[in-house]
Parts: structure tokens; C-alpha cells; sequence
């Protein structure tokens, strides 16, 4: 069986960062996973990892770094193997191909964001309405994830406030969404 690492030893080393659409295995997860982490600076971020991720080296890990689509991908690998675990850095919301999203968003989104703590580790999230907007641009951009649609319908009764969020900071059609939104 292949070893993981402990993503939880590099989270609180980062900087200016929100972790988004995080699995519920987290801080576990399965080989080839990612985290999706919105920063304000993602080559600062990377080498934050790569400082922290080092220890890592001696136990047969290594790891590469990419660019895609406006992201920064740090990946690990363990000896030759595909990737065991990606380090995905977001520092540009102009990613979303089909929806145009203002880039005051970002500032807003790390300005709101939530601190949470697993034993006592502390890491930080996005306000629950800044979450469900990220979730449903995934879902935009990749209708195979209704996961996400999913997320934001069970939340939408509770935050009001995210069709205004939506009003403030993309072109989407307010109407139509709610009509996909409100089932």
C-alpha cells in the first residue's frame, strides 16, 4: 500500500488562503486526490509547501509543479508512481469558463474566511455562502458534478444573502438560477 502524506503538517504554514469544496474525508484522502485552495499568492503558497513538504524526500516522495488553466499544481508523487496527492493553488477567479466572475470576489472571499481546527491544527475555509458560490461554478463548468449543484440546493434556504452574493459578482442570469437552485 502506498503512504500518504500529512497534509495537515504544510496547511498551517500557509498563507492568505482558503481551502474550498473540501471532500469530507478531509484531512484524509484517496490516491490522486487534490485540494482546491484559493490564495492570494499561489507561488508563495507552492514554496511553503515545498519547504514544509520536503521531509517527505526521505520516505520516497517527490514532487513536480505545473501550470493549468490558472492554477498551480504541486504535485507529490511517491517514487515513480502517478500522483498521490495535489496541491491545487488558485489565486484567479477568471478560471470559470462560463461564468464571468469579478475578481473583487477573491478579496472578499479571503477577507470572510472562516477558521476551523482539526485537533487543535488550525486551517481556514470560505464563508458558507462564498463556498456555495465556488461549488456552483464548478458545477457550471462541469455539469457532471452534481455533487456541488447538490450542496448549494441543501444550503440555499439558510443564506438568502448568496443571490445577492451572485447579483454583486458574476453575470448569471439571477432568475434562471434560482429556478435551478430552488427544487
Amino acid at each position: 500500500m502506498e503512504p500518504k502524506i500529512d497534509i495537515m503538517t504544510i496547511i498551517p504554514h500557509l498563507e492568505d488562503y482558503v481551502i474550498i469544496r473540501k471532500s469530507n474525508r478531509f484531512p484524509d484522502y484517496e490516491l490522486f486526490d487534490d485540494l482546491d485552495i484559493v490564495c492570494k499568492d499561489s507561488e508563495k503558497n507552492a514554496s511553503i509547501v515545498k519547504r514544509h513538504g520536503s521531509s517527505y524526500f526521505d520516505n520516497g516522495f517527490n514532487f513536480k509543479q505545473t501550470y493549468e488553466k490558472n492554477h498551480l499544481h504541486l504535485d507529490f508523487h511517491y517514487h515513480a508512481n502517478k500522483i498521490n496527492f495535489r496541491f491545487d493553488f488558485i489565486d484567479t477567479i477568471n478560471h470559470f469558463p462560463t461564468v464571468d466572475v469579478k475578481s473583487a470576489f477573491m478579496d472578499k472571499v479571503l477577507e470572510r474566511k472562516q477558521k476551523l481546527h482539526i485537533k487543535e491544527i488550525p486551517y481556514f475555509v470560505p464563508a458558507e455562502d462564498h463556498e456555495m458560490m465556488f461549488r456552483l461554478l464548478e458545477y457550471f463548468d462541469y455539469p457532471s458534478k452534481y455533487r456541488h449543484l447538490k450542496y448549494v440546493r441543501e444550503r440555499i434556504k439558510n443564506n438568502p444573502q448568496f443571490f445577492d452574493l451572485l447579483r454583486e459578482y458574476t453575470n448569471l442570469d439571477i432568475l434562471r438560477t434560482q429556478n435551478l437552485l430552488m427544487v
